[in-house]
C-alpha cells in the first residue's frame, strides 16, 4: 500500500486553487484522490506519471509528473492538473511536492528548470527536518499527522 505525503508547498497550491472558484480549480482534493484511490503499488504510481528524472538511485527515488483531470472543466487530462512528485520504491511514499492547472488564469504550460530545483530543496529540506505531512488519499488528502 502506498503512503502519500507533501511538503507544505503542495498544500499551499491546493489551497490558492481551491480560492479560485470561478475559474473552476475548486475540486482539485477531489481529482487528485480520485486518480490516485486505488493504486495499491508504486510501480503503478510510476506507470501514471511521466518520469522527469531519477533523483537518488540509491533510495530508488523518482521524479513524476502526472496527468489529472479537472472534473469542473471536462477537458480531460490533457487540460487538466499537473502533479508533480516524488516516487520512492524502497519505502512505498509518494510525495507531492506542487499542483498546478495547464488551463485557465492560473494555468502554465510547465514549470522551469528553477522551479523543479526550487521544489527538489523544499523537499530535501522538510525531508531531513521532519516536517513532511501524511496526506489521507481516501479523505480529499486531510492531513493526518506530521510524519
Amino acid at each position: 500500500m502506498i503512503q502519500y505525503q507533501s511538503i507544505s508547498s503542495f498544500l499551499e497550491a491546493i489551497a490558492a486553487l481551491e480560492k479560485k472558484k470561478k475559474n473552476n480549480y475548486f475540486r482539485v482534493r477531489a481529482d487528485i484522490c480520485k486518480e490516485y484511490i486505488g493504486v495499491e503499488a508504486i510501480d503503478q504510481m510510476i506507470q501514471k506519471g511521466t518520469t522527469i528524472r531519477v533523483v537518488n538511485d540509491e533510495d530508488q527515488r523518482i521524479l513524476i509528473k502526472s496527468r489529472v483531470p479537472n472534473s469542473a472543466m471536462s477537458e480531460g487530462k490533457s487540460g487538466g492538473f499537473r502533479v508533480i512528485s516524488i516516487v520512492n520504491r524502497q519505502t512505498s511514499t509518494t510525495t507531492f511536492l506542487t499542483v498546478y492547472p495547464k488551463k485557465g488564469k492560473m494555468g502554465k504550460s510547465d514549470l522551469s528548470l528553477s522551479e523543479y530545483t526550487d521544489l527538489l530543496k523544499q523537499f530535501i529540506s522538510e525531508y531531513q527536518s521532519g516536517q513532511l505531512v501524511l496526506l489521507d488519499i481516501e479523505n480529499e488528502l486531510e492531513v493526518v499527522e506530521d510524519l
